[in-house]
Formats: structure tokens, sequence, C-alpha cells
């Protein structure tokens, strides 16, 4: 990853999740820190459930828990600032396990469904219970150039 820079915002939506080997993840979350300009912000948003959750694992995806991921910030020099929670209704959770099984149009279906049903939960219980959701957006800065 060479991008220039510095930035003063870096942003990766859903990345870290598909790269499985630890070392590589921590490489590239070292990399991306040098991208960071002093006083800069990193956003990552994830799926980071607060317990292991294998359910939805896959040979492309893995879902880290938080304290997982906060491990690999502190080993890359980020310090975390905040977690923002994003979707704490678990309808979609509960069906992702099943969706390869259903036909396709059925599968499109239920999906659309219960995203539906969900973003009234989400819109409104988001930042109150972060802890429930599946997602989590990390707000970090690089160790010892954050902002007050």
């Amino acid at each position: 990853l060479d991008a220039g820079g510095p930035y003063e915002l870096v942003l990766a939506v859903t990345v870290l999740q598909h790269v499985l080997d630890e070392q590589r993840l921590r490489a590239g979350l070292a990399r991306m820190r040098r991208h960071l300009a002093p006083g800069g912000r990193m956003l990552l948003l994830e799926a980071a459930p607060e317990r292991v959750n294998t359910r939805c694992d896959s040979p492309i995806f893995l879902a880290r828990t938080r304290e997982r991921y906060q491990q690999f910030f502190e080993d890359s020099g980020l310090a975390l600032q905040r977690i923002v929670g994003v979707d704490p209704a678990p309808f979609k959770l509960w069906l992702l396990p099943y969706l390869r099984r259903l036909p396709r149009a059925l599968a499109v279906t239920a999906s659309a469904a219960v995203s539906a049903a969900s973003l009234p939960v989400d819109a409104l219980l988001a930042h109150r219970l972060p802890e429930r959701s599946w997602h989590a957006l990390f707000v970090l800065a690089h160790r010892g150039m954050q902002r007050p």
C-alpha cells in the first residue's frame, strides 16, 4: 500500500475482515498508520462482534472480535479514540448463515426484507447500543499524534 500522503483522514470500509493472515493484517495497519498526518484520523468499519461468532466466517471473511482488533491497533501504533455501533438489529446476522442454501430469488427477497426491518432499529439504536452491533466503526489516531 503506497498511497502517498500524509492524509488527515484514512478510511477503510470492510477491508480488514477480508485479510485472513494476521501478519499481513498487522503490516497493512502499520502502512495505513504511516499515511496519517499528525492529528489525522483513521476510520475503519469492520465486522467486529463483541463475542466470538464464527457462523459467518468463510475462506474470504473473518469476523474478529472488537477486543482482537483493538490488540492489532495497539500493536500497530494506533490509539483507539471511539467505537461507534452501526447495526444492532440482529435480523441480518440471523439470516446470513442460511442465505447460501436458499434459491437465489428467495435469498434476495429475504435479504431485502431483513434489511428493511433492520433499518429503523439500526437508525434509532446504533449509537445507543454499540456493543450490540455486528459491525463497528473504529475511530483511531496515530499514537502520540492524537487530537485533544
